[in-house]
């Protein structure tokens, strides 16, 4: 995954003819996305208990599901884009709460901290973001039934493209940028711009924002990256969460950042991003 992002980036060095794509590395802020990384495997157990017990919860529900044998004759080529379509239809969904959620909110500002966005900012996320998301696809992609085999070369290119969104590159996909994520779509969702806030929620699919009103891509993002009052230290990061929950309890606590303004305005549409 780190050689294709890699060879992103000595495609985008020649093009710029020997120039690197910004001024300077923020080494603490990929040191921290290290540390989380190295965290998030050591808690993984945690991580993995959690997703049985939701499992096992949704099976004890008997809800039913298709036959394993619906997608016997179905092609791989068409399979798989049908599974990435089904799983970012739910992250968009789920990306869509946790940006106007006050509650789910302190879970994904972690992600949305770094202020310089690189392919590690795709390891910056708290553990419990994951499960969320996991819990997420029990409840609403369960019933496919899908082939486990089919699931991870999927997972794979997830991956893959989520690491390539996250590259600090003005990349953008000119006919096809409501078709296939970018990085210059993505940088915009990470940008400290309140007109940003909340809006480009799909992973790979952008003309999901389009039909929820949610895309805003004015043109190149030269925005100040992360999000307010969040800590940057990994180990501040892992305790954010609970501390915000614990100030959500107390009866003068207000959002520092709120991550989806009522309104915005992009190059293309009028856009209504998601209500508190």
């Amino acid at each position: 995954m780190f050689q294709a992002s890699l060879a992103v980036l000595v495609i985008e060095w020649i093009r710029r003819r020997g120039k690197l794509p910004w001024s300077g590395l923020a080494y603490s802020s990929c040191f921290a996305n290290v540390l989380m990384i190295l965290m998030n495997g050591a808690l993984a157990p945690i991580f993995v208990i959690l997703v049985d017990w939701a499992e096992t919860a949704y099976g004890s529900l008997q809800i039913p599901h298709l036959e394993a044998s619906t997608w016997q004759m179905t092609p791989v080529w068409v399979l798989i884009p049908l599974i990435l379509l089904a799983l970012d239809f739910a992250d968009y969904w789920n990306h869509r709460l946790m940006h106007s959620s006050k509650w789910f909110w302190p879970i994904h500002a972690i992600h949305h901290s770094d202020p310089h966005p690189t392919v590690l900012t795709t390891g910056r996320v708290h553990l419990l973001e994951p499960f969320v998301m996991q819990v997420s696809y029990i409840l609403m992609l369960t019933w496919l039934n899908v082939p486990y085999a089919v699931l991870g070369g999927v997972a794979g290119l997830r991956i893959l493209h989520n690491m390539y969104t996250h590259m600090n590159v003005d990349w953008d996909h000119g006919p096809f940028k409501y078709l296939l994520a970018s990085p210059r779509y993505h940088r915009w969702h990470h940008a400290d711009e309140p007109a940003a806030y909340g809006m480009n929620l799909a992973n790979i699919f952008p003309f999901l924002d389009v039909i929820f009103c949610t895309y805003y891509v004015p043109g190149q993002c030269h925005e100040k990256m992360g999000a307010r009052g969040v800590p940057t230290n990994a180990l501040e990061m892992v305790a954010w969460p609970f501390l915000e929950w614990n100030r959500l309890l107390t009866p003068k606590y207000k959002m520092i950042r709120h991550p989806a303004p009522e309104t915005s305005q992009s190059s293309d549409m009028v856009l209504h991003s998601p209500q508190s």
